[in-house]
């Protein structure tokens, strides 16, 4: 098994939920799982993975599998408009963690943070209210199980045996409508329903107030392509909440600037997608745009990363070459000739007709250089090649 300098390693972003095979696409579990194994099996000492994946992979970055593993930067791409995905792209280093993650991408790493030292505490009873158990009429604690919503204008509740605190709070559900917006001292436990602790039932007010009017929230949860508004307070930077009258006040401790503010710049992404592939096999390609914004970011953690002619690099699920190519291209401007650069490049993809577009877009056929590329780019299983290149 080869081992590398660089290392990129990104799963399509699959909608075809039951797919799962290695190259083709998948959830954050396969996102994941393809990142823990190119990072553990393939990368050399002082190596960088550099993936561009699903948000959800952030915990996995900052305190489970890669805890240890120094993390320069996650970019959560909310400042570029590239694609519809919830993205975001980071490099992580093989040497000992020295530093706290760093959020970059514009207004969302003014505001989010995956610490929970640094965010409001966040009470989220996860799973379906009705898989809850330990309720039952004859128990003693009586507690808040619903919020105003669809069937219902007021709280429903009701009796537990486990002992929930009091304390004021700002409720919201979790599939949710401003109707269950609900400030309350009482307990809750329910599986519908988030709430946010606070010390008074004011400060509770001026919570729900933020997040109903606050027009940098608003655009915080819009680039970040969140999917409901409360619940992005997950993982927000606190503040003092007493800042707050109208909800407007854009809070101090987040240093906004009109910069963050401005439009997201547009990129451009020339990849016309083919729907049945996409549906079937869960295949979306990066644009070059992208992959050359990534690459540019490498260089402020290895500025020799394409001047030094012995460095390697590979893409274990190449699609057709778009940071192969890429890579080729920048080795070759700093200097490197063209067969040098090409045997230090490899990469795996599950599709042969792709496997033939990235050799060919590599070496445009040349019969000096198509031998390099037939066996530098190979056609397997990114999670089962024994990445021999033989």
């Amino acid at each position: 098994m080869k081992q590398f300098n660089f290392l990129t390693s990104n799963p399509a972003f699959n909608i075809a939920e039951d797919n799962n095979i290695a190259g083709t696409g998948g959830n954050t579990t396969l996102y994941r799982t393809a990142t823990r194994q190119a990072f553990d099996d393939l990368l050399l000492p002082k190596g960088i993975l550099l993936n561009i994946t699903l948000k959800g992979i952030i915990p996995d970055l900052v305190d489970k599998h890669f805890s240890q593993w120094q993390i320069h930067e996650v970019n959560l791409m909310d400042n570029i408009k590239v694609w519809k995905y919830n993205t975001c792209y980071f490099f992580i280093e093989k040497i000992q963690r020295y530093s706290r993650v760093k959020m970059t991408g514009g207004i969302a790493s003014k505001i989010y943070s995956p610490y929970k030292d640094d965010c409001f505490p966040f009470v989220y009873y996860s799973g379906a209210d009705r898989g809850m158990t330990g309720f039952d009429p004859s128990f003693s604690n009586r507690v808040i199980r619903r919020l105003p919503g669809k069937n219902n204008n007021d709280f429903i509740y009701g009796h537990t045996n486990v002992a929930v605190p009091f304390g004021p709070k700002f409720a919201f559900s979790v599939m949710e409508s401003r109707k269950s917006y609900s400030v309350t001292e009482e307990p809750i436990r329910g599986g519908t329903i988030c709430y946010i602790p606070t010390k008074t039932i004011e400060q509770a007010e001026k919570l729900k107030l933020f997040v109903e009017n606050n027009d940098v929230f608003k655009i915080y949860v819009e680039r970040t392509n969140q999917k409901y508004h409360a619940f992005a307070m997950r993982n927000v930077k606190q503040f003092d909440i007493d800042q707050i009258i109208t909800g407007k006040e854009i809070p101090v401790e987040w240093n906004i600037t009109e910069e963050d503010i401005n439009f997201p710049i547009e990129l451009e992404n020339e990849i016309v997608e083919n729907k049945e592939k996409v549906k079937k096999q869960g295949e979306v390609f990066t644009p070059s745009s992208l992959v050359g914004r990534t690459f540019n970011d490498l260089l402020k953690y290895r500025n020799d990363a394409f001047s030094n002619a012995q460095y390697t690099f590979c893409d274990t699920m190449a699609g057709n070459g778009k940071f192969l190519l890429n890579v080729l291209n920048r080795k070759i401007s700093a200097g490197i000739d063209k067969k040098t650069a090409l045997e230090t490049i490899y990469g795996v993809e599950l599709d042969q007709k792709n496997v033939e577009e990235c050799r060919f877009n590599l070496c445009q056929n040349d019969p000096a250089l198509k031998s390099i590329v037939e066996r530098n780019i190979v056609c397997a299983d990114a999670l089962k090649y024994d990445y021999s290149f033989n």
